[in-house]
């Protein structure tokens, strides 16, 4: 059997991650030269959604600055800024966030890189899988239908083992059939 099919996962996790950590790099290098030599606005202008979409997939929160403006006469305004709606900028308070927010992103696309090669990680991540199945369809992790799907889940895990152990002739074709078949549907 072509077990190998198996590594797909953890290689499009690891090869998601890289290309996103690239983006990302990519991106500030080109803010930061902006900053710096106040070349044209345009091509950075145009990274802002790239921006926005890399921070969604790191879970890194967007952040909102107070502002208040003389417009003369005696006149202010005042707001709530959305930082990623600024990119670019190179207001001082600004960059400081959006500068801080890519190291964040950074820090999460370079633990998920490494998280492909621990197999702790693979651990939980099977032994958790409901939970995560059903965060990713919307259902809370302190949900009772959650907590019951990882309790049945805990279950059928440990009944797996105690019969592998007390009929292995018996499991070893069938896990092999199990994983050929799902193979199969990939």
């Amino acid at each position: 059997m072509n077990w190998y099919y198996l590594l797909a996962i953890p290689v499009y996790k690891l090869a998601v991650n890289a290309i996103n950590l690239y983006q990302l790099n990519h991106l500030e290098k080109q803010y930061y030269r902006w900053l710096v030599n106040r070349t044209d606005f345009a091509p950075l202008a145009e990274k802002r959604q790239l921006l926005k979409k890399l921070m969604e997939t790191a879970n890194v929160d967007d952040a909102f600055i107070s502002r208040t403006q003389p417009i003369g006469f005696g006149r202010i305004v005042s707001g709530h800024y959305n930082v990623f709606e600024q990119f670019p900028s190179n207001e001082t308070d600004i960059v400081q966030i959006t500068m801080y927010k890519m190291s964040e992103a950074r820090g999460v696309f370079k633990s998920n890189c490494w998280e492909t090669f621990n197999p702790i990680y693979w651990i939980q991540f099977f032994v958790f899988l409901p939970k995560r199945i059903l965060g990713y369809l919307g259902v809370a992790p302190d949900w009772i239908i959650t907590r019951l799907c990882q309790v049945i889940w805990g279950m059928l895990l440990a009944a797996i083992s105690v019969l592998k152990l007390i009929y292995p002739d018996f499991f070893q074709p069938l896990l092999s059939k199990l994983l050929y078949s799902i193979i199969q549907l990939l």
